[in-house]
């Protein structure tokens, strides 16, 4: 009886031990068992690399040839604009659109802006810790759960780039 109850023991203690260790490595994630995971990670993936699937995702980038033959930055928002109305039109489903480096022309403002509201363009912003002409009008808000994040994460408090659509 006392050798069963021994055996039920260790039974029950050596599991034990090895998930407690197996969790404390985890949450101390010492830099070795980081490395030896990726090592694991990328052997499996080099063993078995999952199958190639056709995302629906295409990037439209100005190329060296591209940029020989048009010039270089800064564009016109026309053009700009122009490129943006033939990417909606050959089905884009979204368009990034980041405005620093475009020539700031009167009028061409309003036609970019027009061509932002035919499409869906995402615009980007560049952070920086600098101070810009004028924020950016805030067009939403968001919903947040849990903590604040304003404690995790660095803020940027400005954005210099303005955007036609906060005209």
């Amino acid at each position: 009886m006392r050798l069963s109850v021994l055996k039920l023991g260790f039974a029950i203690l050596v599991p034990a031990l090895v998930l407690g260790l197996g969790l404390l490595l985890q949450v101390i994630n010492p830099p070795v068992i980081a490395e030896l995971r990726d090592r694991v990670y990328d052997l499996m993936q080099r063993a078995s690399p999952r199958p190639y699937q056709d995302a629906p995702v295409r990037v439209v980038d100005l190329d060296d040839e591209s940029l020989a033959k048009l010039g270089q930055w800064p564009r016109p928002r026309t053009q700009v604009a122009q490129l943006i109305d033939r990417l909606t039109d050959a089905g884009a489903a979204a368009t990034d659109a980041l405005r620093a480096d475009l020539a700031n022309l009167p009028d061409h403002d309003a036609i970019l802006a027009e061509a932002f509201a035919r499409s869906n363009v995402v615009t980007g912003f560049v952070l920086t810790d600098g101070s810009a002409v004028r924020m950016p009008l805030e067009k939403s808000g968001f919903a947040i759960a849990g903590e604040d994040a304003r404690y995790f994460v660095r803020g940027y408090p400005v954005s210099p780039v303005p955007s036609p659509l906060d005209v």
